[in-house]
C-alpha cells in the first residue's frame, strides 16, 4: 500500500464517520436544503484544515503533552457540542427559521476547534505518518484531506436533502430535529463522561 492510498484512507474514514460535524451538516440539509448546508461545509472544511496546519507546524507536540490543555479542550468541546445539538433539537421546524439560527460558516469553522474528533484526527495522522519536518509529505497529506473531507461531509449535507423528502410534515420534521439534537447531547455527555473516570 503506498503512502497515498493510506493518506486517503485515513482521511475517508475520518471524515465520513457520524460525529458532530457530519450530524450537524445532515440536520441543515434535511431543515434548509443543500445549498444552504454549504456554508457550514466550507467553514468545517476550513477549520480543520487550519487546525492541521496549526497542528503540523509545532503546537501538536505542545498540545499532545499537555494534560490541562486536552482537559480543558474536552470539556470546552462537549459543551460546545451541547449547545448546538441544544439548538438542533429546538429548531422550528419550519424552512423559513430566521437566519441566525442556522448553523453557517463560523459555526463549522468554530466546532472544528472544539471537537476532540477533529484534535485527535490531526494529532494521530501528523503522528501515525510522521509526518513532523516532512513538509512534502505534510502538504500532501493536508491537500488530500481537504478534498476528501470536503466530499465526505458535502455527502452528509445531500443526504440531509434528500432525506428532507421523506419528512414531509412540520411533525416529522420536529421528531427528527429532536432525535439529531438529543444524539448529539449524548455525544457531549459521552465525552464529558470520559473525563470524569
Amino acid at each position: 500500500m503506498t503512502i497515498i492510498i493510506a493518506m486517503c484512507l485515513y482521511a475517508f474514514t475520518m471524515s465520513i464517520t457520524p460525529g458532530p460535524t457530519n450530524i450537524i451538516t445532515m440536520t441543515i440539509g434535511v431543515n434548509y436544503g443543500f445549498k444552504k448546508a454549504l456554508p457550514f461545509v466550507l467553514g468545517s472544511v476550513l477549520g480543520f484544515t487550519s487546525l492541521l496546519l496549526v497542528m503540523g507546524f509545532g503546537l501538536g507536540k505542545v498540545a499532545a503533552e499537555n494534560e490541562l490543555f486536552l482537559q480543558i479542550l474536552n470539556y470546552s468541546g462537549a459543551f460546545f457540542i451541547c449547545y448546538m445539538g441544544y439548538k438542533i433539537a429546538r429548531a422550528h421546524p419550519k424552512v423559513n427559521v430566521e437566519k441566525s439560527s442556522l448553523p453557517g460558516f463560523m459555526r463549522g469553522t468554530i466546532l472544528q476547534w472544539f471537537h476532540p474528533k477533529s484534535w485527535i484526527a490531526t494529532l494521530a495522522g501528523i503522528g501515525a505518518f510522521k509526518l513532523v519536518g516532512k513538509v512534502d509529505q505534510f502538504a500532501l497529506f493536508v491537500v488530500l484531506y481537504i478534498i476528501i473531507g470536503f466530499l465526505c461531509v458535502l455527502t452528509w449535507a445531500y443526504g440531509g436533502s434528500k432525506i428532507a423528502k421523506l419528512i414531509r410534515n412540520d411533525n416529522n420534521l420536529r421528531l427528527f430535529n429532536q432525535i439529531m439534537g438529543i444524539g448529539l447531547i449524548g455525544v457531549a455527555v459521552y465525552l464529558l463522561s470520559l473525563q470524569i473516570h
